[in-house]
């Protein structure tokens, strides 16, 4: 079994990807070239002939490689079709402290990259424009090629914020070779929690050289147990109910009482994907972009959906959207540079040149640029199917500071210095004062 971080021309590797994306300058140039020459596309009608606009964007990173296509191929091309709109992408810019920095300060952005887990925060503070109007107005743009779920992830009383970008689920990888050492069942659709710990078991050495699992988060736990963070009408903290404390329970019990899972101090100063890929760890919990790391694509590296609880099978939503500024004085103008960043052409271009996550377009995820970029065709296929199972983060404008709470609370679980009913006791009257306040 290899184990080492270096490539080895299995899979596309990191180093690959930053060669591509250093010449990706020309191939791109060579895709925009024909995908401009239908010619400057018709200015919106709030523009005068011969109008110029600068539309500030508010968005998440700049340094990475999609940041990098942001702000290079992806804002040349939609300028070259629209001549009378520039871009001025703000880096670090789509969180929801930067934005409340910009607000404050009379700099509000045109176009503004919402976080779907501040979405209601977003929206209740005013930093979006419902869309609602030019959704129903714009006879091109098809909300139906969106994944249902995350369309919806991006509505709150009422109202539409913005346009789903991107959202993929978590999924188990895992060391095939590892597997079939032990005799351990292979993951598949129909696992078990249970049926998971008992293969960790198996996968895990009583001299700590190996252990069988990473853990997820929490949530992941509560609600395939069928347990819930907050009530339906988001009033009050229901993490003290059997089915959460029981979820909560497990997660800490394969860690500190089956022995299963790595604690905090275990492995110190090494990360999880990197004890995967030393074979320390049989089964890693990540996202799609781990397949991009250098060496991480292996023929004894396989990718399998989380297991099933008494509830199925579910994946916090990690995803975002693009929304337009709610003071923007060019409100037609930002709609096309909205459309744009969250556009199918847009994503095959990027996905070509191995860059993105996973998009919610259904054109796009059912493409071969998708199916084919950077990953096996499987893997791909696994991150489009694990959408089904995205659970949206509690619609309220209390969630950005519940979910630090409850996170900062729930850490001493992995400490082992209380069971989930002694935490959670203490935890349910802090949110609840927070939710009141």
């Amino acid at each position: 079994m290899r184990t080492g971080l270096e490539g080895n021309g299995a899979g596309v590797t990191r180093r690959h990807v930053l060669r591509g994306a250093s010449t990706a300058a020309g191939a791109v140039a060579l895709a925009i070239a024909a995908c401009a020459a239908p010619g400057a596309q018709r200015p919106p009608n709030e523009l005068a002939p011969g109008q110029v606009v600068t539309l500030d964007v508010a968005w998440e990173n700049t340094v990475n490689l999609m940041g990098q296509f942001v702000t290079g191929p992806a804002k040349d091309l939609f300028e070259q079709r629209h001549p009378q709109i520039k871009l001025n992408v703000l880096p670090d810019a789509g969180n929801l402290q930067k934005l409340t920095t910009l607000f404050a300060g009379g700099t509000p952005p045109d176009v503004v990259f919402l976080m779907l887990a501040h979405l209601a925060a977003l929206a209740d503070r005013g930093f979006p424009m419902a869309i609602d109007s030019l959704v129903q107005a714009d006879r091109s743009f098809d909300s139906k090629d969106f994944q249902r779920t995350l369309w919806e992830a991006v509505g709150y009383q009422g109202k539409q914020w913005g346009i789903p970008r991107e959202g993929g689920p978590t999924v188990l990888y895992f060391n095939r070779e590892l597997f079939q050492a032990a005799g351990a069942p292979l993951p598949n659709d129909s696992w078990t929690w249970d049926q998971w710990r008992e293969a960790a078991t198996r996968l895990t050495r009583a001299d700590g050289g190996q252990w069988g699992t990473q853990l997820p988060g929490p949530y992941p736990m509560i609600w395939s147990n069928g347990g819930e963070v907050l009530n339906k009408e988001l009033t009050a903290c229901v993490l003290d109910s059997e089915a959460s404390v029981e979820g909560l329970q497990f997660r800490q019990d394969l860690m500190h009482r089956y022995q299963v899972a790595p604690r905090p101090n275990d492995l110190p100063g090494v990360n999880a994907m990197t004890q995967f890929m030393q074979g320390k760890v049989a089964m890693f919990p990540g996202v799609r972009s781990a397949g991009n790391t250098e060496g991480f694509v292996q023929p004894w590296v396989d990718v399998a959906l989380f297991p099933k609880g008494k509830a199925g099978r579910w994946f916090q939503m990690p995803g975002n959207a693009v929304g337009i500024g709610s003071q923007t004085k060019h409100p037609q103008s930002a709609w096309e540079a909205a459309k744009w960043l969250t556009s199918t052409e847009l994503q095959k271009l990027h996905y070509k040149q191995g860059i993105g996550g996973v998009v919610v377009r259904t054109s796009t995820l059912t493409s071969k640029e998708y199916l084919t970029s950077q990953l096996p065709r499987k893997w791909n296929e696994f991150f489009a199917r694990g959408q089904e199972d995205l659970r949206r983060w509690p619609p309220t404008p209390k969630w950005p500071d519940a979910q630090t709470l409850i996170d900062q609370e729930l850490g001493q679980l992995n400490q082992g210095q209380a069971n989930a009913r002694t935490v959670t006791a203490g935890l349910v009257p802090k949110v609840n004062a927070l939710l009141r306040g």
